[in-house]
């Protein structure tokens, strides 16, 4: 900090409020800028999970099979959420009667 004290106080007024407001900002810009990424990648994931949820669970209620068959592949699914999914896909649509 005292460097930057030093070389402001050379400068205009306009500069040093410039090379102060840099050497404390400069560094929560780039925080920022991440923390947005971060969010954006969150909600990504978020939208994608839902979406395929929502497809699973679509697919097993269009399908023939009982109800029983249906209801605990549902229920897998809504408490195992992107593993469930996953069970359902390698495993459940095998038992799928068309």
């Amino acid at each position: 900090m005292f460097l930057f004290a030093a070389s402001a106080a050379n400068a205009t007024s306009t500069e040093a409020a410039s090379t102060v407001f840099s050497a404390l900002f400069g560094g929560m810009a780039a925080f920022m800028v991440l923390f947005g990424i971060i969010w954006i990648a969150i909600f990504l994931l978020v939208v994608v999970n839902l979406a395929i949820t929502v497809w699973a669970l679509y697919d097993i209620l269009t399908s023939k099979n009982d109800s029983n068959w249906k209801l605990l592949w549902a229920v897998v699914i809504l408490f195992a959420s992107l593993l469930g999914v996953l069970f359902y896909y390698f495993m459940g649509r095998k038992e799928r009667k068309a």
